[in-house]
């Protein structure tokens, strides 16, 4: 059955804060199991490689060109072309994948340890196995990848988002019950992120042990919420902007591009805000279990700190990258990311010998931003967006999301001064569902207050969805 853009949207949101919650219980599991151990830092330094090669090759590319393409086709009713044009793309990718990967598992001992430079040995070569057995992955989540943004193209959106489910479940079940075998990578950032990742675990590698498992924790949590908003809606739109861009409506093109970015900043926006006041009891409920300790909290949410502010720019980025990709430019897309790698390298460097980990993420955020506010520059003269009306939705969402901070800082300040509520995981929890509430409930007063239309339009649309069948 197909959705319309808004039900689309709300589905994806909730299938996936499943996948997210999942994906936070992966993440304690495997935090509890290994703890901050040089085993650990040498997993995250072996998932680089493959979840690199499939997001630079596959990732991209489908989002860029295929998907555009794809549902060109469609939209001008030629179905026929449109099967081999994805027939060749999914040769393309089995045949790039498979030899790109043999190249790399060959390669590896010499990669790897200029990847990630661990002073073990032993650590060194675990590094390198492991490698190796997760360049199987890439193949298959291209397959996956190609398999979910057909179906997008159709608005079939049940399999793709409910896949991640069981990719979670599955990598829980062998943390628990094999953990020798934990070597099921995850590929969710994308391909210029992940270059970026490879210069910071190069600098982290270097760091006291623990630092590079604490940058990707908090990097990981950081990207909980841009999934759960910016990548659902994104996701939802994209096929609809391509149909749009293929049939030459730019005026409904330009109306959902801005109903869109007004979405993401609605939700976006306050989560950050309410991330940074709740970033150390976050961690601790989220992760400070077994030999994840104080030491891994605290080293976790001072980076998490630093990734929050760049949230706002990595949820726009989601869709302005869309926005020209329906309209097949691939071409200023991948510039401007080219310019936010370059420029977050070369703020990783300077800033990592003073800052440690801290550095590297506040690097990323600086960065983020900078693209973001670059891709919006150059997208509102050529979709014609109404830039003002834009900016004046924004303001009142900082304004409504400020004042959210403030109670919810408030409401923890006092309650800290009433009770130790970080003795034990139950008071701490209540403190931080009770804090979210209060948070909810001011910033939907004063979104009322300030007359914030996504408020009133969101609403619709789940009331819309939960009506429907």
């Amino acid at each position: 059955m197909q959705m319309s853009v808004g039900r689309a949207s709300i589905f994806m949101i909730v299938t996936l804060i499943l996948s997210r919650l999942l994906g936070w219980l992966r993440l304690s599991v495997i935090g509890a199991k290994f703890g901050e151990t040089p085993e650990l830092d040498a997993f995250w330094a072996a998932f680089r490689i493959p979840d690199t090669l499939f997001n630079l090759l596959v990732a991209g590319a489908l989002a860029s060109a295929f998907i555009p393409v794809f549902t060109g086709y469609l939209a001008k009713e030629r179905e026929d072309e449109a099967w081999r044009v994805a027939s060749s793309v999914m040769n393309a990718i089995v045949i790039l994948l498979v030899a790109v990967s043999a190249v790399l598992w060959f390669l590896a001992p010499w990669i790897q340890p200029a990847l990630a430079p661990f002073s073990d040995p032993g650590q060194r070569e675990l590094s390198i196995r492991l490698a190796r057995i997760m360049l199987l992955s890439p193949i298959f989540m291209g397959l996956s990848a190609l398999f979910t943004g057909i179906l997008n193209s159709y608005r079939q959106f049940l399999t793709g988002a409910t896949a991640p489910l069981v990719y979670n479940v599955v990598i829980i079940l062998f943390a628990l019950f094999a953990s020798p075998f934990l070597t099921v990578p995850r590929t969710l950032a994308l391909g210029a992120v992940q270059l970026i990742f490879i210069v910071d675990t190069f600098l982290a590698a270097k760091m006291p042990e623990g630092s590079l498992t604490a940058l990707i924790y908090a990097f990981q949590l950081m990207q909980l919420p841009l999934g759960v908003f910016s990548i659902a809606i994104s996701a939802a739109v994209f096929p609809t902007l391509s149909h749009f861009a293929a049939q030459g409506l730019q005026a409904r093109m330009r109306d959902l591009l801005q109903t869109a970015i007004r979405w993401i900043l609605f939700l976006t926006l306050p989560t950050v805000v309410m991330m940074i006041v709740l970033r150390r009891p976050i961690v601790n409920l989220l992760f400070q279990y077994g030999r994840f300790g104080p030491e891994a909290r605290e080293a976790t949410q001072e980076a998490f700190l630093f990734y929050s502010l760049g949230l706002a720019g990595h949820a726009l980025i989601q869709i302005l990258a869309r926005a020209y990709y329906a309209s097949k430019d691939t071409r200023t897309p991948l510039a401007l990311t080219l310019i936010s790698i370059g420029t977050n390298i070369v703020l990783s460097v300077l800033l990592a010998p003073t800052y440690g980990i801290n550095g590297l993420a506040l690097a990323n955020s600086i960065a983020t931003l900078a693209e973001a506010a670059l891709f919006m520059a150059l997208l509102a003269p050529r979709a014609r967006l109404r830039i003002g009306g834009l900016g004046t939705a924004t303001l009142k969402v900082i304004a409504a999301s400020l004042l959210m901070g403030i109670a919810m800082f408030a409401f923890i300040r006092a309650t800290n001064i009433t009770v130790d509520l970080q003795q034990t995981k139950v008071g701490l929890l209540l403190q931080t569902m009770v804090a979210v509430a209060v948070g909810v409930v001011a910033y939907v007063g004063a979104a009322t207050l300030f007359r914030v239309n996504e408020l009133a339009e969101i609403t619709a649309a789940v009331r819309a969805r939960l009506r429907r069948p």
